[in-house]
């Protein structure tokens, strides 16, 4: 762990910036009649993918000392938003932005909603944008959009998921490791990610 906390120290804010943009990006892009969509989280529409993220944003802030966190379950979302799905998304990456902006650059570790508890900073803060930058992932594939990953972001992304994960896929948050097949890709690490997660690079 020590080596990726130091590897992550640098990056984490600009980590968490990245995945923001990419998910409000693409909650932005969805079109009319396609809010129930199918998507790569099995058994979930855009629209519920869309509240689960926001509301794990919103946990992550409340666990920061920023606001009562989601008032529903991010496990099991309605699929039905009151107001718009950017409104929803966009007030909670604002809330969980200003509760990483108020964390020192030294703090050695901070509280999570993860089954881990308290996380190096770092992991914690590059997990958390691992969520909003995978469920931005998915909503994109589901609307037929390009993926809003690149090599340089899921990398990082890739080094806290290989410290972390392996709990939560137990726990089901995961489904198993894809392997991998075909021919070179434009984008090795973001599959890699992909796969690692659960998920099938389109």
């Amino acid at each position: 762990m020590n080596v990726t906390v130091t590897s992550l120290r640098p990056v984490w804010r600009e980590m968490l910036a990245a995945s923001y943009r990419a998910l409000e990006n693409s909650v932005a892009g969805v079109r009319d009649g396609e809010w129930d969509n199918a998507t790569p989280c099995a058994e979930w529409t855009v629209t519920q993918v869309i509240q689960h993220a926001a509301g794990d944003q919103l946990a992550y802030a409340k666990m920061l000392g920023v606001g009562d966190g989601p008032a529903y379950d991010p496990f099991t979302p309605s699929g039905a938003v009151d107001g718009t799905a950017a409104e929803l998304v966009g007030d909670a990456v604002e809330r969980t932005g200003a509760a990483w902006a108020a964390v020192p650059d030294d703090s050695e570790s901070v509280p999570t909603p993860l089954p881990h508890g308290e996380l190096p900073t770092p992991v914690a803060a590059v997990m958390c944008a691992l969520d909003a930058a995978v469920h931005a992932w998915d909503i994109a594939i589901a609307t037929g959009r390009p993926s809003p990953l690149d090599d340089e972001l899921a990398g990082h992304l890739l080094a806290a998921a290989r410290e972390i994960v392996e709990p939560l896929r137990q726990w089901g948050a995961y489904g198993p490791v894809v392997e991998a097949v075909g021919g070179p890709s434009a984008t090795p690490v973001v599959d890699d990610l992909l796969r690692y997660l659960g998920r099938v690079p389109r």
